[in-house]
């Protein structure tokens, strides 16, 4: 056997091997993505970017980990998030009480974003709903995208800015008491938020409110 044949037989042999050989799987990993212009959604959109929830200017982001260094290339801000999503549920913890807001929820779950109104946490069902029993507040992240579109400032045109009379007679017959009415009486719930006992009988009344209106 010659050196062509046996060149030839180890070429068909490594060729044959990378054909079978399955293509490296790309990690998804969770990113909290900046996006400002148009030309960033549309670069977030054709790196295949799903979107699970929305804060003010950026997005709860699950993408590729590989394609970070596109993010990069194009200049988009980011924080890494979670490297290992959905392993267990997302939740948004807020409070009203300041001291609340000095728990360490670390004891509940894993604390991935925070600022001074809210906190992401990494926790199991069971906590969240423990969470709620000490009067925070608590909001589920879904596990479902939501639309990654662009949608530009609302400007106001000139015969919006105009004065109507025909809106003044519409705001004088709301009531400043019934409406202050309405509120405390729906303060007076425990809360409305999820997981809450006092969800069904919030929903009830609004329902009646509504319904008492002849809207339902």
């Amino acid at each position: 056997m010659n050196y062509q044949k046996i060149f030839l037989i180890l070429f068909l042999f490594f060729a044959v091997i990378i054909l079978l050989t399955p293509p490296a799987q790309t990690k998804p990993i969770l990113i909290q993505l900046d996006l400002e212009k148009e030309s960033d959604y549309e670069m977030a959109i054709s790196l295949g970017a799903v979107a699970y929830h929305r804060f003010d200017g950026s997005f709860l982001v699950e993408i590729e980990s590989e394609k970070l260094k596109k993010l990069d290339e194009f200049g988009l801000k980011y924080q890494i998030v979670d490297e290992n999503p959905w392993t267990k549920d997302y939740f948004l913890v807020f409070s009203s009480d300041e001291f609340l807001l000095k728990v360490n929820l670390e004891l509940y779950g894993v604390i991935l974003l925070k600022n001074e109104k809210w906190q992401l946490v990494k926790i199991s069902l069971e906590n969240a709903q423990e969470l709620v029993k000490n009067r925070f507040n608590v909001a589920p992240i879904l596990h479902k995208p939501i639309p990654l579109k662009y949608k530009p400032s609302l400007k106001l045109n000139e015969p919006a800015l105009r004065y109507y009379p025909s809106i003044d007679s519409l705001t004088k017959l709301v009531s400043k008491d019934s409406i202050r009415t309405w509120v405390k009486r729906l303060q007076e719930y425990y809360s409305r938020c999820t997981f809450s006992d006092s969800i069904p009988f919030a929903r009830q009344w609004i329902y009646g409110k509504f319904k008492s209106f002849e809207i339902s």
